[in-house]
């Protein structure tokens, strides 16, 4: 079984990150067992277009997670969207 990339969108201010920061603990089993590989802005390095980032990141994606907020719905950034990599309508659990 191959790993899939979670590619987990966020608003970056302090209460987002916070709870980004606790799903992320979530993921470290899935992430030890080489299920998956959670994948956020935080990993672009110095130097990397960040545009050009994100849409790889978006296209290698097999599962997407949105953590919406306020913030996240207020930001213009995530109204506009990115690339041309979507995802494909959500599956519901729960």
């Amino acid at each position: 079984m191959s790993q899939a990339t979670v590619f987990i969108s966020y608003r970056r201010c302090e209460d987002d990150a916070k709870i980004l920061n606790r799903l992320k603990t979530f993921f470290v089993p899935l992430e030890q067992e080489g299920l998956i590989c959670g994948w956020t802005d935080r990993d672009i390095e110095g130097g990397q277009y960040w545009g050009k980032e994100i849409d790889a990141a978006l296209e290698r994606a097999k599962i997407g997670v949105l953590l919406i907020s306020s913030d996240f719905l207020a930001s213009e950034f995530t109204r506009r969207g990115r690339g041309s990599a979507r995802l494909d309508p959500p599956h519901v659990c729960g």
